[in-house]
């Protein structure tokens, strides 16, 4: 037996569905529409309706098999960010980008109003899977952004620089207001080497050997006999780098030896 509704419960029944309906007419498509390309459903900008904290409608990216060829719909996604942006700006107005988990090999120029979203697991909930971009010396950069652009949930790294004192940048925003970083993780590259330092000046003058020790006789016999005597000490230096000894004195028929090395200073 069915039991009648009071006009008023028949009213908020008919507005719970029709809300409902909304909201999944707007979730991206499954691949068989336009993905919501204009006409009379046409999409509601980002920022005027929320599904879950997120815009109801959006380009796909990721996903495999997934072509910059296809739609950019749930079930059809595109390949690249950049492709992404560019189907998302060519909107009125402009869409946001959703971005499935993985790493992409791109810089990326940021277009005013197309938010990039990432974190999107394989059936496209968004569960924080790591998604990543691995650009060149600018990564992500953000130049005369007028409307609100948003970046959220993703990782962006520069490479290094391999060139002397070239720099490398994971985000730059020049000339831009309304830009939003949520839970971005940035990490720039290393920067390129510095220019050789110049050579050194100088140093002062070493201090002097010390006084070495006179010979003497040294013969058998009647005559005296002695040991031989050793050379000077070495002379000083201001940076710990002395001089070498004084040679060791002639000992009988033999003549003296040449004096010590110092020890050798490093380069500048």
């Amino acid at each position: 037996m069915m039991v009648p509704m009071s006009r008023t419960w028949q009213l908020l029944a008919v507005l719970a569905a029709a809300s409902v309906a909304a909201c999944a007419s707007s979730s991206g498509g499954d691949g068989s529409g336009d993905g919501g390309t204009g006409g009379p459903d046409a999409p509601a900008p980002p920022d005027a309706n929320t599904c879950s904290g997120l815009p109801c409608q959006a380009v796909y990216v990721g996903g495999a098999g997934a072509t910059d060829d296809n739609p950019g719909t749930l079930s059809l996604p595109l390949a690249t960010i950049n492709a992404g942006i560019a189907r998302a700006a060519a909107q009125s107005p402009p869409l946001a980008v959703f971005v499935q988990g993985g790493s992409y090999a791109e810089s990326l120029t940021m277009v005013s109003g197309v938010s990039i979203y990432g974190g999107f697991g394989e059936f496209w909930a968004r569960d924080g899977a790591a998604t990543e971009i691995e650009g060149g010396l600018v990564a992500v950069r953000f130049e005369g952004i007028s409307q609100p652009t948003r970046l959220d949930g993703l990782t962006v790294r520069s490479a290094d620089a391999t060139e002397v004192q070239q720099s490398t940048y994971a985000v730059v925003i020049l000339d831009s207001s309304s830009i939003e970083l949520v839970d971005v993780i940035v990490e720039p590259g290393a920067g390129g080497p510095g220019y050789d330092g110049g050579d050194g000046e100088t140093g002062a003058g070493g201090g002097g050997g010390g006084q070495g020790n006179p010979g003497c006789e040294d013969s058998s016999f009647v005559c005296d006999s002695c040991s031989r005597p050793t050379g000077g000490p070495a002379g000083t230096s201001s940076c710990g780098r002395a001089g070498g000894v004084g040679g060791r004195p002639g000992h009988g028929g033999g003549g003296g030896d040449t004096g010590g090395s110092g020890a050798g200073g490093t380069g500048g």
